[in-house]
């Protein structure tokens, strides 16, 4: 008694197993696809004027949709990139703000100096959302601070503008999280700048990760250390 075994992609009966196509849902048009395709639509001129002019106004409506998300992913991963350099700045000038309020300066004094803090957090929190951040923090290097000071003076006259010609809801706001331990915590002055120097290292260090990955930060290990490099066995 002989017995047949079934082979791949038959039956049991011997012949062509009948493979029927999996049923996949429809892609969704893109934003980008439609507006190619309308696009070409238009530029060929066959529709009638009406339905022309309709499709033109179409065609401009998803164009501003377009760019308005363009604008929201671009403003979304620059605030996400200098998260941490709006933070340092904002946490700052909320302590100087209140070291001045306990100072014992005249009146006018205080006053003046309140005046440009709170410029200087108007500046961190209505910072335009299409840029890339540029920190409060001066700058070593007398060249380097000289263009830093230039690009914050333009800044501000921008937010200037914009707080003008919008209304201070739709201004866009940075909210960084908020910290219980700095709320009851008050280190001295040479404490606190120790910390944020802690801090700014780590984050550094972190952003480099992020970019070049783990290689930099082993290399810039190694190079600190007195332990032998290991070699990299194939």
């Amino acid at each position: 008694m002989s017995f047949v075994g079934k082979g791949p992609g038959k039956s049991a009966g011997g012949g062509k197993k009948k493979i029927i196509p999996k049923k996949t849902a429809p892609k969704k048009e893109t934003l980008r696809g439609e507006i190619r395709k309308l696009s070409r639509l238009v530029d060929r001129g066959t529709l009638p004027p009406l339905a022309l002019e309709e499709k033109r106004k179409l065609l401009d409506r998803l164009k501003k949709q377009l760019e308005s998300q363009q604008q929201e992913k671009t403003a979304k991963t620059l605030q996400e990139a200098y998260k941490m350099p709006r933070f340092f700045d904002r946490r700052k000038i909320m302590r100087q703000m209140e070291k001045l309020d306990k100072a014992d300066l005249p009146k006018k004094e205080k006053q003046e100096k309140r005046a440009a803090l709170e410029k200087d957090m108007e500046y961190v929190v209505h910072f335009p959302p299409d840029h890339k951040y540029i920190s409060l923090r001066p700058s070593a290097d007398p060249a380097a601070e000289k263009d830093r000071q230039a690009k914050v003076a333009e800044i501000r006259e921008i937010i200037q503008r914009n707080m003008e010609t919008k209304d201070e809801d739709d201004t866009p706001q940075f909210v960084p999280e908020q910290d219980d331990f700095f709320s009851s915590y008050n280190p001295g002055e040479e404490e606190e700048e120790e910390r944020e120097r802690g801090e700014r290292k780590a984050y550094r260090e972190r952003e480099t990760l992020k970019r070049h990955g783990e290689t930099a930060l082993q290399e810039k290990i190694f190079k600190h250390s007195k332990l032998p490099r290991q070699r990299q066995v194939a």
